[in-house]
């Protein structure tokens, strides 16, 4: 009986090294240990396909037994071998002051790893990005300001864009303590007037949110939250839309939203791209393109002007769109464009405005002068001077300056149709001056010039 006993203890024990023996050689294999805190709104399915495993894998990883139960600030370990990115610095605990240093690995698409800084509820309080490689290993570095009101635990979260839909891929978070005040990280110094954080996108004929996010590498998430968009799947030819990011690669300074553009346009900002290159393109109001040119501007990595004249060809004046972005390598589509609604002018049109301006500033000067009280010398030669009235009547006429065109704001319910007839005029006109390829589909708020 006894020695029954011994062996079955034997064997219980050889049992016990063996599985501790398979546990720690799976956990070499497996590499760093992975880790990721659920936030508001998530699912262990959605959990699970931003970071390429299966549900049962995640849930068996993490003891889960009802895989439709999890709870915000839940910690979960990623069941994956050969993780994307590997965060090593803070660690989880450590008390951190702004900017806070952000240090790991990285392995994913175009080496961009974003940075994110949340307070305890979850809430953005700083970004940042770093710069890892594509293919292979490689460290990144982050300096990432954040702003808190009271010091407190939060988060920071690290990951990648996905280039398909604009998803959160692969994000690891380490949950630390956020200590208020610091010093934010000095901005890279810029050439007056420098760059700002914000650029401004018209969506153009077969646009979608998810197409523009990833144009300009920020998240669907922020640009509905910047603009308050109530519906992501619902946007529209010439919405006017705000992008914000850490560091825009084109700043356009000139022309601003609204201004009317002479012929040729100059086109000035800012610029931070592959090779230099920027492309600068007149649209009219359809965003068919009327002109096309390149110019340089300043490389990956330091800003430098760019400027451009480029003439284009309208029969009217009308309102159009100067759009600049730089084109990728891999596939030549358009990134971080910029643009800005204008009004376009015939090249004939500009010269005769100057001519027009000029010849009114005279008038308008002489003007000034003949209501002064002029003393007798001065009456008489005005007296002697002083043209036929015939002559002065037609001078004043021709310096007539050209009336202000008609604005009209598209209001519920109202056709085209309906609003040429209120102003009389043909919707071939209005469509015309307005650059309207469908004049079945107009919008709310949308402003039309009334020929």
């Amino acid at each position: 009986m006894m020695r029954r006993r011994w062996l079955g203890i034997v064997l219980l024990w050889v049992a016990a090294v063996i599985v501790a023996s398979i546990t720690a050689t799976s956990a070499a294999a497996a590499g760093p240990v992975v880790q990721y805190i659920v936030h508001p709104g998530d699912t262990l399915y959605r959990i699970a396909l931003n970071h390429h495993v299966t549900v049962s894998q995640l849930a068996a990883a993490n003891g889960i037994r009802n895989v439709n139960r999890i709870y915000v600030g839940q910690v979960l370990r990623i069941p994956t071998a050969t993780p994307a990115i590997i965060l090593e610095q803070p660690t989880t605990g450590a008390r951190v002051t702004s900017p806070v240093t952000v240090r790991g690995r990285a392995n994913v698409f175009e080496g961009q790893v974003n940075i994110r800084v949340l307070d305890s509820r979850f809430r953005k309080v700083g970004e940042g990005f770093g710069m890892a490689a594509m293919g292979e290993y490689a460290p990144f570095t982050a300096a990432v300001a954040y702003r808190v009101s009271a010091d407190q635990w939060g988060y920071i979260d690290a990951f990648w864009i996905s280039p398909k839909d604009g998803a959160e891929l692969d994000k690891v978070t380490v949950k630390v303590y956020l200590r208020r005040g610091g010093v934010a990280p000095t901005p890279t110094p810029t050439p007056a007037p420098g760059p700002g954080a914000s650029i401004r996108y018209h969506v153009h004929p077969g646009d979608t949110l998810t197409q523009i996010a990833r144009g300009h590498r920020v998240t669907v998430s922020s640009i509905v939250r910047e603009n308050r968009l109530p519906n992501p799947n619902l946007i529209y030819v010439g919405q006017a839309l705000t992008i914000s990011s850490e560091r825009p690669n084109i700043i356009m300074e000139t022309p601003r939203d609204g201004a009317t553009v002479g012929n040729p346009a100059t086109v000035s900002g800012y610029s931070d791209t592959f090779e230099a290159n920027v492309v600068v393109e007149v649209l009219d109001g359809g965003f068919r393109r009327l002109a096309r040119t390149t110019t340089q501007g300043g490389t990956e990595g330091e800003y430098a002007p760019f400027s451009a004249s480029i003439p284009y060809t309208v029969r009217a004046a009308q309102w159009g769109y100067i759009e600049a972005y730089w084109p990728s390598p891999r596939d030549g589509s358009k990134l971080n464009a910029v643009t800005a609604r204008v009004r376009l002018t015939p090249a004939r049109t500009a010269a005769a405005a100057t001519t027009e301006m000029e010849t009114a500033t005279t008038a308008e000067a002489a003007a000034t002068e003949t209501e002064a009280p002029p003393t007798e010398a001065a009456a008489a030669t005005a007296a002697t001077a002083s043209p036929p009235v015939g002559i002065a009547t037609t001078t004043a006429s021709a310096t007539t300056a050209p009336a202000a065109p008609r604005i009209h704001r598209v209001r519920r319910g109202e056709t085209l149709y309906g609003i040429a007839r209120r102003y009389g005029v043909s919707v071939r006109d209005i469509a015309a001056a307005n650059g309207i390829r469908n004049i079945h589909l107009i919008y709310v708020g949308q402003r039309l010039i009334i020929p």
